[in-house]
């Protein structure tokens, strides 16, 4: 399995991205949905879009912890994955501490879906 099949298998979200415990897609109105579990505590839902012909996911958090988007691009022989949020609530007050554990977690998950170990 490549590095694109790892990004959009979307059942296989939390086996590389450990601060997500629960990723159970369904759909609504013709579009992807998520019912999400984080593994800090929280639930949240979100949007998803997967853009085969530019090896795009793009989830769009509308509920939960925090808000805003994730994408992850597979191009020429790289894997970028961006986030665009905001936090609610009390993990808002944590800003600057979620900002560095969403980059150390992005980092390791990044590694893990090009290795394709999960552990």
């Amino acid at each position: 399995m490549g590095v694109w099949e790892r990004v959009s298998d979307l059942a296989s979200i939390p086996l590389y991205w450990h601060g997500t415990r629960e990723f159970r897609v369904g759909e609504d109105a013709g579009r992807k949905t998520a019912d999400v579990v984080f593994a800090f505590g929280g639930r949240g839902s979100a949007l998803v879009t997967l853009d085969e012909e530019g090896r795009t996911l793009t989830i769009e958090y509308v509920r939960g912890p925090f808000r805003g988007r994730q994408t992850v691009t597979v191009k020429d022989g790289e894997v970028v994955a961006a986030w665009d949020v905001s936090f609610n609530g009390v993990y808002r007050v944590l800003g600057p501490l979620n900002e560095s554990h969403f980059r150390g977690g992005t980092r390791n998950a990044l590694k893990r879906i090009c290795s394709g170990d999960p552990s």
